[in-house]
């Protein structure tokens, strides 16, 4: 009995899979899943959290030191992963992120608590990449999109869930176990990973004579990649003159080291590949349309509707459940087509449509509207997320794919903090403009709760319900161009079937 292409192929010639790949594949699940939600799971814990350990000032490093970490990290995962093997990265990296986890638990101070997070962000980002690349070495290039689907899924999924989760675990059982809920579900991700997953040590050995062609675009092609990075670092550097002196400075040499480096962590040669750079630029327009709506519409359910924590968790499943059905659907029928390019479209178009009808939101709505538009987001992220990690990977040499992938998703994660800082911060001024025109009756702006907004009188109830929907509703229309142009360029992706070479 002989394989497709080597003894870790899941698909083997008579239709079998060898022993242990099914544990194999739930471990990379589990990890996948811990990682991804762990960025969101802190949300609804966090006033409990600095309730018990004080120190408010620096609270939102709870959640920002855990993405920050994860982000750098993703880089440099991928790339040591193509060098020295990814098994023992892997194993690194979810021994880092569930000791972390506990240590998160026993956190006696919010300084104590942020610096363990960071930690857990640095084996957290190591898990997002090397699950991915991983499944990119086991699967044959014309079975990864079924494979790799439900990874897209954990992770659209988990950010969705990951409020309604936190606010669960903080409810009944305590804000600690928002941590070590992680260690069970982790150990058992690693005793697997021990048993069942077998590498090779070295898949650089792997690339032939592909690998030259990929250093080749590092060395000679890296100048487009390289603009287009410029100009998109004006979207992320402080308004400081100063501080974004300081950004630029570090860009440049971060570029400039890079792309003379023999074999550089971030290869800005590789957006020379056509299908490489369009995937890696929607899966960022995909971010952003994912973590701008979780981060915000359980606020619109809870100030504007006066639902509870929970229960504005559970009222984002229609997100969840449109993500579950068009990440299924498209995982499989491309997987069995090689045609991917017209979910990618229809998805980014779709999610331009969501996005519209949110737009409309208006506090004598029923809810029913929230949940049917934020379904159709999910529907269209769903068709999106996942299928341009596997175009990514599959544009590019095997020696390469994991150095690939972290990229992809390190851009994702800007993306990502791209939607919560520019839609969080429009929100934000939007809302102080308007809550100062309402008399409060002496309360503070800044002290509003949903049970305290609930309690106010009918004249000044109805002013703060429309200031808050005034204040986000409308921004969803300003989204609708990204995506409008997020979707010509899906339409500009090649129409190869999958596994083909390069072009």
């Amino acid at each position: 009995m002989t394989t497709a292409t080597t003894d870790t192929l899941p698909v083997q010639t008579n239709g079998t899979r060898p022993a242990g790949f099914a544990w194999t594949y739930g471990a990379l699940l589990a990890a996948n899943l811990l990682a991804a939600l762990d960025q969101m799971i802190v949300a609804t814990a966090l006033p409990t959290v600095v309730g018990d350990l004080g120190n408010v000032s620096v609270m939102s490093w709870v959640i920002a030191g855990y993405s920050l970490a994860m982000t750098i990290a993703m880089p440099v995962y991928g790339k040591f992963g193509d060098v020295i093997g990814r098994r023992p990265l892997f194993l690194l990296a979810l021994v880092l992120f569930i000791g972390a986890s506990a240590l998160c638990g026993l956190s006696q101070s919010v300084g104590q608590l942020v610096a363990f997070r960071a930690l857990q962000g640095l084996g957290g980002g190591g898990l997002i990449v090397l699950t991915q690349s991983i499944i990119a070495e086991l699967v044959p290039a014309e079975k990864r999109a079924a494979y790799s689907a439900p990874m897209g899924a954990v992770f659209g999924l988990t950010s969705l869930l990951g409020p309604l989760v936190g606010g669960l675990l903080t409810d009944h059982v305590g804000w600690r176990w928002v941590f070590w809920v992680n260690l069970p579900i982790g150990l058992a991700a690693l005793l697997a990973t021990v048993l069942f997953l077998k590498l090779p040590r070295n898949p650089a050995s792997q690339g032939g004579p592909r690998r030259d062609r990929a250093d080749g675009y590092c060395r000679h092609r890296a100048y487009p990649a390289g603009g287009l990075g410029r100009h998109g670092l004006w979207l992320a550097v402080p308004p400081d003159p100063g501080a974004r002196r300081g950004c630029l400075i570090a860009g440049a040499l971060f570029y400039r080291t890079e792309a003379r480096a023999s074999h550089p962590i971030v290869p800005f040669g590789l957006f020379a590949d056509r299908t490489y750079a369009l995937t890696t630029i929607i899966g960022v327009f995909a971010a952003i349309g994912l973590f701008s709506t979780v981060s915000y519409i359980p606020t619109f359910l809870q100030m504007v509707h006066g639902y509870g924590a929970t229960a504005s968790g559970y009222l984002t499943l229609p997100a969840v459940l449109g993500m579950i059905v068009a990440t299924s659907i498209s995982g499989v029928v491309s997987s069995k087509t090689g045609h991917y390019r017209p979910f990618v479209v229809g998805g980014m178009a779709l999610v331009a449509a969501g996005m519209a009808l949110m737009s409309t939101l208006r506090p004598d709505q029923s809810v029913v509207f929230v949940c049917l538009f934020i379904g159709i987001v999910g529907l269209g992220l769903g068709s999106v997320l996942q299928l341009v990690v596997v175009m990514g990977q599959n544009a590019v040499p095997l020696a390469d794919v994991g150095t690939a992938t972290s990229v992809n998703n390190f851009f994702r994660e800007i993306g990502a903090t791209l939607g919560i800082a520019v839609v969080g911060g429009m929100f934000t001024a939007r809302l102080t403009a308007s809550l100062a025109t309402v008399d409060l009756g002496g309360l503070a702006p800044d002290a509003l709760t949903p049970a305290l907004v609930a309690t106010l009188p009918t004249a000044q109830h109805a002013s703060v319900v429309d200031a808050y929907a005034q204040a986000l509703a409308p921004l969803y229309l300003y989204l609708v161009p990204l995506f409008l142009l997020a979707t010509a360029i899906a339409a500009l992706l090649h129409a190869r079937p999958e596994g083909d070479p390069a072009v």
